[in-house]
């Protein structure tokens, strides 16, 4: 069955834990925020106003805050995220009248936090993806999808349609180019539009139309003329038009992934232009392609579906990390926002926790037509997760999977199938076969998809090994379908002896070593227990991400019990994971834990599941200083050790200044059973009046119960550092200098080792880089 995905406009952020993160406080996610240089966040003048939370009381994912004079930060509301998910230096938010497209995004990052918080994921610390120049904005436009800018939309009874959100993103991306000069010599454009009670045919020709540019004005909320409205509104109608769009009073919908199409085809672009899926690309790729566009030809159109579908504008780039989004909503909420709220080093193929990139795609290298533009067009056919199955039945071969035409451009188009020879391990093109797919016609346009593809192997294939790769065929030529890194591209097809069999190529294989489930895999029954291994991608290159069940099964074998879903990092060189996952309640016994992908079982351990819990016991041992230079960034490690039992609960960690009683307290998760001994990585940030540069400060780590202090506690002193910058070693000054190295604890001046030290000498603190 041929589907798609149809994209709405409504109009009117890992690597393999070893400690868990942790929800914020709005306070505290301000403080965080302070040591973001990328923006401004001082509380002067004013309190920051938190007008909305995403998430719930009891797992906050994201604070909107309005700032005292003008603009907004959007701050996560959780350490496994960056502490500035977006912000902008103009305008307020209104939480009742949030653009859809933002909405949307504050909606995936919400998942996202939400999702890592609750795998057990390690707290933020910025990846090394490398900075860029700033860029833009680009666009000075300010446009929306009502009047005047869907003037000229067709009616719905009285009620006039909207433009909709791709129709709104065409258009200011056009507008920034001011192209075309007029429409293409054969821009007649007609086709059939459902208006709720009937069929009505929309056509306007735009052949040789000459668009008014110097018309249409960036805001059009203030006065405008009637042809100023108008030159708008006839861009907008050619947008809508040129990609089809499903006009409504509320809602106007259209693919995204057909603007490209419209743009050659309509309006004279360059025909390079192409689309290109989120989900092929790792973080650092996707951020590099993206601003290479930014800077090599301009603006991005980008879409990705939620509960309904978005279609928006990237536009520019600021610095760490911040892109500028337009979010096609009269300028409201425009603003720096993160492609990725989560650590971009731990985000695989596909970016964010487990893929999670709804939909998500841009149109690249959009840029007028030229001397120099390309002939050949871009094609783009995608199997979002390779060939999931496949069959044999006789001589009938039959793939599996989302086959899709995410070109920017419709192709008349035959299926075929690629089979190649396997000689002494290499390919050989041996023919194709034409495969039919169930439906009807060679109609296939972006961004449709088959879900099956099927063809009867030649019988007079010899006996043999063979590659086979679903691929399309037009204008003489054969497209393979792409696959994601880690995912089957081709069938594996043997015959021998009149019998045919076929499985999936992996091109890469996914296995763990070492599952254990606590530390003697005895899991509690109906709690909690650890899962830990080491995740490999075998065969392949840098590192993929996929969503990993753990079950319990039967001694012969079969799912008994379910558990979490764990997204798991693989590596060629291994991934060490430690999760904590929920607990079975099944009769006591041995069985076999497993972790599967899909219906497969990549790794499995011997457990044994027994009612008898005894109390739980553990030793707080060691707390180290790890970093105390930044008071917004410290570093903790805390060494507990288990003595029996399960512990599952909290332990409070004190800082204190030791001149003063001033004291602030954090309750820290500690999971840990009988014979382990854990290391609990704790990153904190300090609030402003506990702030005090080169002096003694103390972290202690206390288990509690009630208001009483429980057991053996552990402590350590550390100098508290600033963020005043990295200096050279200057001259000594009269006031004889101390030093510290980055746990704060004093070491000698002379013939200090290369690293970064912290330096007191009088009253002024400061860090120091020895080369």
């Amino acid at each position: 069955m041929r589907k798609s995905f149809l994209f709405i406009s409504l109009a009117a952020v890992m690597a393999a834990p070893v400690a868990s993160a942790r929800s914020l406080s709005p306070s505290e996610a301000l403080d965080r925020a302070t040591a973001e240089a990328v923006m401004p966040v001082s509380r002067s003048g004013g309190s920051p106003e938190l007008i909305m939370t995403l998430g719930s009381d009891e797992a906050p994912a994201i604070y909107v805050f309005n700032r005292s004079g003008k603009g907004y930060m959007i701050l996560s509301a959780d350490d496994v995220a960056a502490p500035v998910i977006g912000y902008s230096d103009n305008g307020r938010l209104d939480p009742d009248n949030l653009p859809e497209n933002l909405r949307f995004w504050l909606e995936l990052n919400k998942e996202q936090i939400l999702r890592a918080s609750a795998e057990g994921h390690a707290p933020y610390s910025r990846a090394a993806i490398p900075d860029h120049e700033p860029i833009g904005p680009l666009m000075t436009t300010m446009w929306n999808q009502e009047g005047p800018y869907n003037d000229l939309c067709p009616m719905i009874g009285s009620a006039r349609t909207v433009t909709g959100c791709v129709a709104t993103a065409m258009a200011e991306v056009m507008k920034y180019h001011n192209w075309p000069d007029k429409g293409a010599e054969d821009a007649m454009i007609s086709y059939q539009w459902h208006n709720g009670t009937s069929v009505v045919t929309l056509s306007e020709d735009f052949s040789n139309y000459e668009f008014q540019w110097d018309l249409m004005i960036d805001d059009y909320r203030d006065s405008h003329t009637k042809e100023q409205a108008n030159a708008v509104a006839k861009l907008m109608q050619a947008c809508g038009y040129s990609v089809s769009m499903n006009y409504g009073t509320s809602a106007s919908g259209s693919f995204g992934a057909k603007v490209g199409g419209a743009l050659v085809n309509y309006f004279k672009y360059d025909a390079g232009l192409h689309n290109e899926p989120r989900e092929m690309y790792s973080s650092a790729a996707w951020d590099n392609m993206i601003y290479e566009n930014l800077k090599t030809c301009g603006p991005v159109l980008w879409w990705g579906s939620g509960s309904v579908g978005h279609c928006f504008v990237c536009d520019g780039y600021r610095g760490d990390g911040f892109y500028h989004f337009n979010w096609g909503w009269g300028g409201l909420s425009d603003g720096y926002y993160l492609l990725d709220a989560l650590n971009p080093g731990s985000t695989g193929v596909g970016g964010g926790t487990g893929g999670f990139n709804n939909g998500q795609g841009v149109l690249l290298g959009v840029k007028p037509a030229g001397n120099d533009s390309p002939a050949k067009r871009r094609y783009t056919f995608y199997a979002s997760q390779g060939i999931t199955e496949t069959f044999v039945s006789g001589s009938l071969l039959s793939m599996f999977g989302t086959f899709s035409n995410l070109s920017p451009y419709m192709v008349n188009a035959t299926f075929k199938f690629r089979i190649f020879a396997e000689v002494n391990g290499e390919e050989k093109y041996l023919t194709s076969c034409t495969a039919s797919i169930p439906s009807a016609g060679t109609e296939f346009y972006p961004p449709y998809y088959e879900s099956m593809i099927e063809c009867n192997i030649p019988e007079s294939l010899e006996d043999g090994t063979y590659h086979i790769y679903p691929a399309v065929e037009f204008d003489g030529e054969e497209h393979v379908f792409a696959s994601a890194p880690g995912y089957p591209d081709y069938v594996i097809y043997t015959r021998e002896g009149g019998v045919n069999k076929a499985e999936l190529h992996q091109t890469a294989s996914l296995e763990v070593e070492n599952l254990c489930a606590n530390v003697n895999n005895l899991i509690y029954n109906g709690k909690r227990f650890r899962v830990t291994g080491t995740a490999k991608f075998v065969g392949g290159v840098g590192d993929t991400e996929r969503y990993i069940g753990v079950r319990l099964l039967s001694p012969s074998g079969e799912i008994i019990a379910y558990s979490t879903e764990l997204n798991i990092k693989f590596s060629d060189e291994g991934c060490d994971f430690d999760f904590v996952s929920a607990g079975f309640n099944i009769a006591p016994g041995e069985y076999t834990l497993a972790l599967q992908l899909g219906f497969e079982t990549i790794a499995t351990c011997p457990v044994t599941i027994t009612d008898e819990i005894p109390e739980g016991e553990y030793q707080i041992t060691a707390v180290e200083v790890v970093s105390a230079v930044d008071p917004q960034n410290l570093k903790f490690n805390i060494t507990v050790k288990g003595i029996s039992g399960l512990i599952d609960e909290y332990m409070t960690v004190k800082i204190s200044r030791s001149i003063t009683p001033l004291n602030t307290d954090r309750r820290v998760p500690v999971f840990v059973t009988g014979g382990q001994t854990a290391v609990i990585s704790y990153t904190v940030s300090l609030p402003s009046y506990m702030v005090l540069p080169g002096q003694q400060h103390i972290v202690r780590a206390e288990r509690q119960s009630g208001t009483s202090t429980v057991g053996k506690t552990a402590s350590a002193y550390f100098i508290l550092g600033d963020t005043s910058g990295i200096d050279g070693i200057g001259a000594d000054t009269e006031v004889p200098a101390e030093y510290f190295n980055l746990q704060g604890m004093p070491v000698s001046g002379e013939n200090l080792a290369p690293g970064i030290y912290i330096r007191r000498q009088g009253p002024e603190v400061t860090k120091i880089l020895v080369k």
